[in-house]
Formats: structure tokens, sequence, C-alpha cells
């Protein structure tokens, strides 16, 4: 009997002491996992001021050739310095382009890249912004609501790519005993800064170089390759005579282009000019069925945005204009301005 009574109190004792084992055991684990999280906030802290992941937007009026190229010069760049980049394409509806702006305000966003759908919208998207930092790319605003360290504009001084159109016109046509040049001109949309600029550029230079320019057919065709051509159909239906075609962009230069081969011109003599240099202009330019572009790397464009938008949101510096400088390419010289890959 007393055998197992002292067996019976061993077992409690040893119960006992396991079970005190076991809650000190408990009692450690729980004052790690607390130490555990509070080391785990510190760092989370830590990062969130020393390595902030900034978040920047990006509304693109549409996603032709040039502006896709662009917008992925901006994502290329923000991977690099793992920036958060969402983009929206606002299909040109300036109502949409609003919503999307309004989506980077309520979302907390650092900053916003905005090409946009109509200049004229500039301030109210400023209005809506607030203190938030805006880049305007390719689709200049009015210059009055570009502010240093706050909004800016990048892209190039849109008058010189018509310049350039103008200036190439003129070496073409030296030899011509007649100054008068009969010019079809395919303009982008009306009322944007760099429809207006670009084709003042052209007529204006080809005028200071001692040209009459006769404008035989000028209309719009907003951008659009479609459009031109048919814009560029009807009016060779009038078989009224041209030397020439100024387009505002290369989609359009490249439907003014089918149109005429359709046609059976002969376009190595009635020179057909864009702006852009996009890559399928750039196959027409060496094939010397376009006379020439004013070429501006989209990608470095994009590029540029996104600097100036982390430039801001980093330091809070930014330069009130980028400029991303236009230059002539033709099938003389466009190996050597963009290398073949």
């Amino acid at each position: 009997m007393k055998r197992r009574l002292g067996l019976f109190l061993a077992g409690i004792l040893l119960m006992s002491t396991l079970m005190a084992c076991g809650k000190a055991a408990e009692t450690d684990n729980q004052d790690s996992g607390t130490a555990d999280s509070a080391s785990s906030k510190q760092s989370t802290d830590e990062s969130s001021e020393e390595g902030k992941q900034y978040k920047i937007g990006v509304t693109m009026s549409s996603r032709d050739q040039f502006l896709s190229t662009l917008e992925k010069g901006i994502l290329g760049r923000a991977e690099e310095k793992d920036v958060e980049i969402v983009t929206f394409d606002a299909n040109n509806d300036t109502q949409k382009q609003l919503e999307q702006i309004n989506t980077f305000i309520s979302g907390g966003f650092d900053a916003m890249i905005v090409n946009l759908v109509d200049t004229n919208n500039g301030p109210d998207i400023v209005k809506l912004a607030g203190d938030m930092p805006i880049i305007f790319v390719d689709r200049k605003p009015d210059t009055s609501i570009l502010e240093e360290n706050k909004r800016c504009y990048v892209g190039a001084e849109e008058y010189k790519a018509g310049a350039f159109q103008g200036e190439w016109l003129a070496d073409f046509f030296q030899d011509k005993e007649d100054k008068t040049i009969n010019l079809v001109i395919l303009k982008g949309i009306l009322g944007l800064e760099n429809t207006e600029n670009r084709t003042k550029g052209a007529v204006e230079t080809l005028e200071e170089k001692g040209f009459t320019v006769v404008k035989v057919f000028e209309d719009t065709a907003d951008y659009d390759r479609a459009k031109a051509l048919d814009k560029m159909t009807t009016f060779m239906g009038t078989k009224k005579a041209f030397d020439a075609v100024v387009c505002n962009n290369d989609e359009m230069a490249l439907g003014a282009l089918e149109a005429m081969k359709l046609a059976g011109v002969d376009v190595t003599k009635v020179p057909v000019c864009g702006i852009d240099g996009t890559d399928a202009a750039q196959v027409e330019l060496r094939a010397g069925n376009m006379a020439m572009s004013a070429y501006q790397d989209p990608k470095e464009v994009g590029e540029s945005c996104f600097d100036q938008a982390y430039e801001v949101v980093t330091t809070g510096k930014m330069a009130v204009f980028k400029d991303v400088p236009f230059q002539t390419i033709d099938k003389d010289n466009i190996d050597q301005i963009i290398p073949k890959e």
C-alpha cells in the first residue's frame, strides 16, 4: 500500500514539474513572438522611411505606336527604380481622362504623368490635382499652368518639327524654277498646340526660304492613318496638281503614302513628310518612299517623364520644361541616327 502511495505521489510530482516547464516554455515562446513582431515592425518602419515604394499614375490620350513606345519607356525606367506605375488609356475621351486623374488623387498617388486628350483641360486637371506633382507629356498645355517643382512639360518645341519639314522641302525644291509649292496639309486634332505649331512651322519656314505656299488641300485626319488615307484619296479624286504632302505625324503620312501608291503617284517625286520617326515610318524611309520625318525618340521621352516624376517625389525639385528635341531623318541619314537592330 505504501509502495502504491509513493508511486502515486511521485507521479503527481512529475506531472506538476512537466506542467510548470510547459508553462515556462509557452511564456518564453510568447515573449519571443512579441519581440519578433516588434523587430519586424521596426524593420518595416525603417523600410518605409528609407526605401518607400512610390506610386505614379499615367494617363495616355490613346495608344498609337508613338505613345505606346513612350509608355514602355516610362515602365522600363520605373522597373529599374522599383516604383509602382498604374497606367490608363483614355481612348481620346476627355471625361474618361478626368475620371482616371480622380483615381490617382483618391488613391494617394505621389505624382502623375498626363498625355492630354485636350490641351484646354490643363487648368481643370491642375485644379483637381491640388498639390500632386504633374508631368505633362507630348501635348503641351498653356504654359501659364506650369510651375517649377510642381508641374512640368516633357517634349520638344513643336514648331521646330514643322520647321524641319519646311527646311527639307526647301532643299528638295531648291532648283525649282517656279518658287510656288502646291501643298497638301494633313493636320492632327484641331486645337492642340502641337497640331497648330507643327503646321505653322512647315509653312512659315518654306516662306522664309523664298517659296510661295499654295494650300491646295488642308484638312484634319486626327493623327489617324485610315482617316488620312480616305482624305488623301478624296482629294486626289479632284485631279488637282500637288507638289508635296506635309503631315503632322507619321501615321497620317503613312495613310497619305498608301493612297498615293494606290493611285500610281510617283512618291519619289512628290515627297511625303511626317513627324515622329515611328518604326513603320522607318521602313518606308529606308525604302525611299516616305521623304522624311522629324524624329523624336519616344522611349527617351518616356524615360525623361519618369525621371522628372522620380526627381520631384524624392527631392521635391523639378524643372518646368524638359526638352527632348526633334531631328530630321531621311533615307540618307536614318541608319546613322537609328541603327538597325
